[in-house]
């Protein structure tokens, strides 16, 4: 029994291209599965199935290792400009969950933080505009991208307290793709940076095929697009338990490692079940990480993920 227990759960972080939700899914509760694996871990100690024990807890280590947040190594590393003369800002992202998440709560969040820019998905015009009216806003962030959906998830924008060019989307919305906004943003000092805000498919309800699709072309993007510092940041719907997020998210730095190695949970948030998974995620190149958080909104199934940057 703990042999193939053990087996089970050491492969989960590692099978990609199955079909079906079935395997995404379960991957994405693999924190939890860590947990109830130590719990099993326990009891066959109780037991003194030393044996048992022993397998069950390498499988657990095996399985925890690939989904840890690991702080940047090699090139990764040697790309991050280093020392205490870098100008830092702060980017913040949140999924607002269909234009419905409290915007006096993220105003008072924007002014404590004042960060350079601001990636929202499932953004609505309406919601953008009732925000814009919170006192501070228009002065904080008055420079923004293009039009929103009135309503609906497919919504996505960047808000910025600095001028910005936006480019052509990652790729052209329709279909069953959300909008990934692009924008370079010019600080009034430093290099211009490019933020890309982010907002996969998600692997249920039949996406799982579309959901690897759009994280392959994400990390087809980012590699070819390295001549200026990048922000990749928002709802990835992965965790780094999937092979796909992790091979998207390649040659970048999570900004979740200045929290540890362990991934602190963004969704579900506010629901009686508690957050188990990080699928909201701020990610770099050519930038260092100075620290990282997660903040609650209510009205949005999602926690907001935060990080003050420096670059040269």
């Amino acid at each position: 029994m703990a042999l193939v227990l053990g087996a089970a759960l050491a492969v989960l972080p590692q099978v990609d291209g199955m079909g079906g939700s079935a395997v995404p899914v379960m991957q994405a509760l693999l924190p939890l599965l860590c947990c109830a694996a130590i719990l099993v871990v326990f009891g066959f100690a109780v037991f003194r199935r030393w044996v048992a024990a022993l397998i069950l807890l390498l499988a657990t280590v095996m399985a925890a290792v690939p989904a840890a947040v690991h702080p940047p190594r090699g090139q990764v590393a040697a790309a991050i400009p280093q020392g205490q003369d870098r100008h830092t800002f702060a980017v913040l992202s949140l999924n607002v969950e269909l234009g419905q998440a409290d915007v006096e709560a993220t105003a008072r969040k924007i002014r404590e933080s004042r960060p350079v820019a601001v990636a929202i998905t499932e953004a609505t015009e309406g919601w953008v505009g009732r925000l814009m009216k919170e006192p501070d806003m228009k002065e904080l962030l008055p420079h923004r991208t293009g039009t929103l959906p009135r309503s609906g998830s497919t919504g996505t924008a960047i808000i910025a307290a600095v001028p910005l060019t936006e480019e052509s989307s990652i790729w052209p919305a329709g279909g069953s793709r959300f909008e990934q906004r692009v924008a370079v943003l010019t600080p009034p000092k430093g290099k211009p940076v490019r933020l890309a805000a982010v907002h996969t498919l998600p692997p249920t309800s039949g996406g799982a095929q579309q959901w690897r699709t759009d994280l392959r072309e994400l990390g087809q993007w980012q590699r070819s697009h390295r001549d200026l510092p990048l922000v990749m940041a928002g709802d990835f719907n992965a965790s780094q338990a999937h092979p796909a997020f992790r091979e998207a998210a390649e040659g970048l730095a999570d900004s979740a490692s200045d929290a540890g190695v362990i991934p602190l949970p963004t969704w579900p948030s506010g629901a009686t079940v508690p957050a188990f998974t990080q699928i909201d995620h701020l990610l770099t190149a050519q930038l260092e990480t100075r620290s990282w958080a997660t903040f609650e909104i209510a009205g949005t199934d999602h926690r907001g993920v935060g990080a003050v940057l420096a670059g040269e």
